[in-house]
């Protein structure tokens, strides 16, 4: 089964732009006071870095030591602060209840069984504080086109090539990000560029 270790050991620092809606995203976190923000999932740090150089106290967390090593060097190279350490996001979260203003997820959540993704969600909940505002983003059926693949459950698949071959992904429809969000009050469901769907939720 593919690993984000082996990724990041072999293809480096993936990703560099931020995600389309993050500017805009961090403009609606200020707006309501937002202080303290989560990137789950952080990878080699593209988030972490943007809401850090916009004055947000950001911890961030990956499974992956090498993305994390790499966003602690681009960090400090930047001369940036943030709190940042390896962590699975299927256990829960080392933070107590009601600890973080907003969260950000940008395609992280889908690289798992559905039962861990519920975990993950829950520990969104957990962690936000009433009224903390979580943007997510996950895969939709687009992601299935021209991609070799084997179903291991519904919606759950692993690739059978490319870069991501071997890695779990669990695909959404607008139905069932909604469903699994329920226990938020949802602003915002809409696909990106890319195909991605996000989610913009309030914690109730």
């Amino acid at each position: 089964m593919g690993d984000w270790e082996d990724i990041f050991k072999t293809d480096g620092i993936c990703w560099f732009g931020t995600q389309e809606d993050i500017r805009r995203m961090s403009q609606i976190f200020k707006k309501n006071g937002a202080k303290r923000v989560l990137d789950l999932g952080c990878g080699t740090g593209r988030h972490t870095i943007y809401l850090s150089k916009n004055g947000f106290d950001v911890y961030g967390f990956d499974m992956s030591k090498t993305g994390i090593a790499y966003t602690k060097k681009r960090l400090k190279d930047q001369g940036l602060k943030a709190h940042v350490f390896v962590h699975d996001m299927s256990n829960r979260f080392p933070f107590p209840d009601e600890f973080f203003d907003a969260a950000i997820s940008i395609q992280v959540i889908d690289h798992n069984t559905l039962a861990r993704i519920r975990k993950t969600i829950s520990e969104i909940h957990r962690t936000l504080k009433n009224g903390g505002m979580a943007f997510i983003t996950v895969q939709s059926r687009r992601a299935l086109a021209g991609k070799k693949r084997t179903f291991i459950s519904r919606y759950t698949y692993l690739p059978l090539d490319g870069g991501e071959k071997g890695l779990l992904h669990h695909y959404f429809t607008a139905k069932t990000l909604r469903d699994e969000f329920r226990r938020f009050e949802i602003n915002d469901i809409h696909r990106d560029s890319y195909g991605q769907l996000c989610i913009f939720a309030v914690r109730d």
